[in-house]
C-alpha cells in the first residue's frame, strides 16, 4: 500500500452531469486521480496525491453535486485514517458536515461504513 491513499464518493444531483464532475476532477489532476461512474455517484481514487488537490476541483462542478465523502488513509508510526462529509448547498461544498480521524491506516472501510449508517451515503468502495 502507498503512503497515502484517497478515497472520494461524490453523489451527483438529480439534474447533475456525472461527467462534467469526472472531468473536472480527472482533469485537474492528470494522470493522478482515477475515477469512474457508479450509477448516481462518482468514485475517485488517488494513490500518493492528497485529496485537497480534490476539493476545488469538486468546488467547481458543485452545482451538479448532493454530497460528497473524502477519505484519506496516511502511512506513518501508527498511520491514520481521517475523513470529511459535506452536504452541498448555494455555496458550493462549503465546510464539511461530519469528520472522523482513528488511529490506523486501516479504517477506510469503517469510515464509509459509518457515513452509510448516519447519512445514507453509499461509499461505493
Amino acid at each position: 500500500m502507498a503512503e497515502h491513499q484517497g478515497w472520494v464518493v461524490a453523489e451527483v444531483s438529480d439534474t447533475g452531469d456525472p461527467t462534467a464532475v469526472l472531468e473536472a476532477v480527472t482533469g485537474a489532476n492528470p494522470g493522478q486521480v482515477r475515477g469512474q461512474r457508479e450509477e448516481s455517484r462518482v468514485v475517485f481514487y488517488d494513490d500518493g496525491v492528497a485529496t485537497t488537490s480534490v476539493e476545488p476541483a469538486l468546488s467547481t462542478v458543485s452545482e451538479h453535486l448532493d454530497r460528497v465523502v473524502i477519505v484519506e488513509s496516511f502511512e506513518g508510526g501508527m498511520g491514520e485514517t481521517v475523513s470529511r462529509y459535506y452536504e452541498v448547498g448555494d455555496e458550493g461544498l462549503g465546510d464539511p458536515v461530519d469528520e472522523l480521524e482513528s488511529v490506523s491506516r486501516w479504517f477506510v472501510e469503517s469510515h464509509f461504513d459509518y457515513y452509510t449508517a448516519r447519512y445514507g451515503v453509499d461509499g461505493g468502495i
